[in-house]
């Protein structure tokens, strides 16, 4: 079913006459009943599809309809068809219909005109609404012959408008061709293009250019058609022309901000920017001069940043922002106009006698003017080329905006460099050390000082101790640990601000430091303390053997080295004191676990010393196969409680001499998941879980708890297993004696394939046979 607009449905059953609604495109979104009854097609037929009741030859028309619909106040008739293809003559009315939240439509009205003998005065009064309906269409209709000339039969009053030219002065080229007007170098594709057209029987639809009375060049839009008698025969060629120029300058414009856009995406500087804007300007508006102007609001100086043709000399020259046309728009933040230049505009100026118009438009870019774009032309300036250049204007401001951005950013480079520098050694290496000595070498290299050194605070203490330093003449600087009381270092400590001295042989601030100030030379001193969450962590010390004065760049940058620095220094502490504990945590763990391990031994005295073995042998085995860091320690512990889940086995079953009957032997068999159960909830022990859970799983498949098969079982258990085996075969149980070795490896190798992994068979023979001449 076609889809329905009941909002429009509503609107045309209100109508008592047949009518329809169309789209743009010509598409057919109501229908009513009167409609159907008029052309014969259903409303299903009709909706979300092409209006089927238009001739061909009247497309022109149903364009126009949309453009010029008050060139329509009453009904007109036009021949239309039906759903059988016959011709239906019709009264029709259009007009524009608007609903809220929708695209704009078309509302069309149809009534039959009743077929009557045509007098010759009915002829003459539609002879007559016809030439009013053509002197009114919003271009020009036209009959010609099809020869190079295009020599017209016909041409509609809407020629004047088009051309310029009267209509009579193309009929039959009385006083010019229509082929005069168009431009030489579009006249051969014109006529290729009708020529194809008419050779494959259909319509053509051209796009070119004409040269009207006044000279101007304008973009026109022509469709048309042959028209065949009925041997075949070309008779004619009708159609129409409108104009297109305005269509024609917003593509223009689109593609000269595209490209533009697309051109300073590159730019990395203001130097880059200003000749890719005056080269466009310049070109696209044929100008007698171009110029770009910054404005410095500290200054109130404006600048002439780059100029071409008559604003050329400008280039350079700086004027206060209270003068001239420039510094008005700048000043204003408004866009000023001048259609006709006077010599006294603006002396600074100095513009010629050419120039006829000058356009000024500010560069403004988040509510802030960064300068202004200055146009020189012998011409006017038409709405659409204002248009143009205030766009352009934009373009400008955004991308100067973010090339000055840019620049400032990459004056402070260097100062982010030294950061980045110091952030780096805290990343990468967690010495504090080697992260002091990177701090102060970018501290005197960045800032030019002579000498800079830090005391790093101990709260315990309450003392402060040497850190480092450098550019100190001296080599056996005094690095003593120093009371808070009795010294610079000291008192910047205690205030917790910064202490600057900008000279220190005339200070009113008492002079005591473990370093000798005066032997060294220093004249100018700077301390800071470094503060992080509100702990004191040291004191870093600047020295100059001059009187020093920092920007306000510098002591920025200084701020956020100090803030880094007590950062880092905080960190590393913090990271010493975790890694203290959590080496504390861990040997505390290990030593739970293993004391788990021996209680479950004196329980079991069958197994004694048993765990101690496999934990080793398994560690072995596991390194011989590749596996190392955090894995190893998984694997050590996993050994260690491998059986720990026997603690819940009932004594009477764990320390029976005798064969287990089959009641007693599945309870046993429940030892791997009492141990799952007692450590997964131990967030730490979670790691170590394969060895405990499923040391007793078969490389075949016939294995408990799960029945696990190939390398479904984890690895570390599958490791386990084989040296589990091996310890318990060599070892007197209650049950039977030791096994001999060359017995037990004769057993390995037998059951390999079955109840072990085959490739950790032979790397377990392969390492017993390396650790032959040891005592295992």
């Amino acid at each position: 079913m076609a889809s329905r607009n009941p909002n429009l449905e509503a609107i045309l059953h209100a109508l008592p006459i047949a009518a329809s609604v169309e789209d743009r495109n010509g598409n057919v979104l109501a229908w009513n009943t009167e409609a159907t009854a008029l052309f014969g097609w259903s409303a299903e037929e009709v909706l979300q599809k092409a209006a089927p009741y238009w001739p061909e030859e009247t497309e022109a028309l149903r364009q126009t309809l949309w453009e010029k619909t008050s060139t329509f106040p009453h009904p007109f008739e036009i021949n239309l068809k039906n759903r059988n293809g016959n011709i239906v003559h019709i009264h029709l009315r259009a007009s524009l219909l608007d609903l809220p939240a929708q695209e704009q439509m078309l509302l069309l009205t149809f009534e039959s005109v009743p077929e009557k003998p045509v007098s010759s005065e009915t002829l003459m009064e539609s002879q007559a609404t016809l030439s009013t309906l053509l002197a009114n269409l919003p271009g020009a209709a036209y009959r010609c012959r099809n020869d190079p000339k295009w020599s017209m039969e016909f041409i509609s009053q809407g020629c004047y408008a088009l051309t310029g030219y009267p209509p009579e002065d193309f009929i039959l080229n009385q006083k010019r061709s229509f082929a005069d007007i168009i431009l030489p170098e579009d006249r051969q594709q014109v006529w290729e293009q009708v020529q194809e057209a008419i050779d494959q029987r259909r319509p053509y639809q051209l796009v070119y250019r004409i040269r009207n009375a006044d000279g101007r060049v304008r973009w026109v839009w022509e469709q048309g058609r042959g028209i065949f008698d009925a041997s075949g025969r070309l008779q004619a060629l009708e159609g129409y022309i409108s104009d297109i120029t305005d269509l024609k300058q917003r593509e223009e414009e689109l593609e000269v901000i595209t490209s533009l856009s697309h051109a300073l995406r590159s730019a990395r500087s203001r130097y880059e920017v200003y000749p890719i804007i005056l080269a466009r300007l310049n070109r696209h508006l044929n100008a007698e001069g171009v110029a770009l102007v910054s404005y410095n609001p500290s200054t109130g100086e404006i600048a002439y940043e780059k100029a071409l043709g008559c604003f050329e000399t400008l280039a350079g020259k700086r004027v206060s922002s209270e003068r001239g046309i420039l510094g008005w728009v700048i000043s204003n933040a408004q866009v000023q106009l001048v259609d006709q230049v006077t010599p006294d505009l603006d002396p600074d100026l100095a513009l010629p006698q050419t120039v006829q118009s000058l356009l000024a438009i500010p560069l403004i870019d988040h509510e802030q003017t960064l300068g202004a774009l200055a146009v020189a032309r012998s011409r006017s300036f038409s709405l659409n080329e204002v248009r143009l250049v205030n766009a352009i204007a934009d373009i400008t401001a955004v991308t100067l905006r973010r090339v000055i951005l840019a620049e400032q950013t990459e004056k402070r480079l260097n100062q982010m460099s030294a950061l980045r520098t110091i952030e780096t050694a805290i990343n990468a290496n967690l010495d504090l050390r080697f992260t002091l000595n990177i701090l102060l070498d970018q501290v005197i290299h960045r800032l030019n000082l002579d000498a800079v050194d830090i005391w790093l605070y101990h709260e315990q203490s309450g003392r402060l101790s040497y850190g480092g330093g450098y550019g100190f003449r001296g080599l056996n600087i005094r690095t003593t640990p120093l009371q808070l009381e009795y010294s610079l270092p000291g008192m910047v400590a205690k205030r917790g601000t910064p202490l600057f001295i900008p000279d220190l042989r005339n200070s009113e601030t008492p002079i005591h430091h473990s370093i000798p100030l005066e032997e060294e030379g220093f004249v100018a001193y700077y301390g800071l303390p470094l503060i992080s969450r509100s702990r004191l962590h040291g004191v870093l010390e600047l020295f100059h053997r001059k009187p020093l004065s920092l920007s306000s760049e510098q002591k920025e940058f200084l701020e956020s080295l100090v803030s880094t620095t007590a950062i880092a220094i905080d960190n590393a502490r913090l990271i010493e004191d975790l890694k203290r504990t959590n080496a504390e945590l861990v040997q505390a763990y290990d030593e739970t676990i293993l004391g788990w391990s021996l209680a479950l031994e004196m329980r079991d005295s069958s197994t004694e010393n048993h765990t101690r073995r496999v934990t080793e042998m398994t560690v072995r085995l596991a390194q011989a196969m590749g596996i190392s860091g955090e894995d190893l320690v998984h694997i050590r512990r996993g050994a260690i409680l491998h059986d720990i889940g026997k603690m819940a086995i009932p004594d009477h079953i764990l320390r029976k001499t005798g064969s287990l009957s089959e009641e007693e032997a599945a309870i046993m068999r429940l030892h791997p998941l009492f141990a799952r159960q007692m450590l997964e909830s131990i967030a730490f022990l979670r790691p170590a879980l394969a060895i405990p859970t499923y040391h007793h799983e078969r490389w075949d498949g016939t294995g408990y708890p799960f029945g696990l098969k190939g390398e479904e079982i984890p690895l570390s258990a599958r490791i386990f297993a084989i040296v589990d085996v091996w310890d318990a075969l060599r070892h007197d149980r209650p049950y039977r004696a030791a096994w001999p070795e060359e017995k037990v490896r004769a057993y390995l190798r037998e059951e390999s394939g079955s109840h072990f992994d085959p490739q950790v068979v032979e790397h377990f023979l392969q390492l017993l046979d390396s650790l032959e001449e040891e005592d295992i």
